[in-house]
């Protein structure tokens, strides 16, 4: 099933975008992400650029899969004490961005597994990143939490 599948999602990748996709991913979506990369590369379809949040690894036999001359930069952005990025065998190679939230209060243990939870769950119920009325042609940022880099891409 996942090859009749790839095979038709490359065709559209390459009908549309023949230099390659950029593409992106937060958590397990980061892990599909490296994954869809991996497959398509391995289909002859380019992939401009990966980039990923804290993501989860992925299984060594589909990080093997991708061909490095297809794929652009990848780069792995990853906050320190994540837990979610300690899954999995391997990414794909690329840079990887470690950041300290300065945010996170260690004082009790409690406090480091109430903003483990609060990063993950908060970010699913920002109603900005679910706009439907835009026809996503406009671009939702979600307001960040107190504490949060605010990094704005022109």
């Amino acid at each position: 099933m996942l090859d009749d599948a790839s095979g038709t999602l490359a065709q559209w990748i390459t009908s549309r975008a023949p230099q390659g996709i950029h593409v992106t991913g937060h958590s397990q979506g980061g892990a599909q992400a490296q994954v869809l990369s991996a497959v398509m590369s391995d289909r002859d379809v380019p992939i401009a650029s990966v980039t990923t949040f804290n993501p989860a690894g992925i299984s060594r036999d589909v990080g093997n899969l991708a061909n490095p001359s297809l794929i652009g930069a990848v780069e792995h952005r990853v906050s320190a004490g994540d837990i979610v990025s300690l899954a999995g065998r391997t990414y794909l190679d690329g840079d990887v961005v470690i950041y300290d939230l300065d945010t996170i209060d260690l004082s009790s243990p409690w406090a480091l597994w109430s903003h483990i939870l609060t990063a993950h769950v908060d970010q699913w119920s920002r109603e900005g990143l679910y706009d439907l009325t835009s026809g996503y042609s406009t671009p939702v940022a979600p307001t960040p939490r107190s504490g949060e880099p605010v990094v704005v891409a022109g």
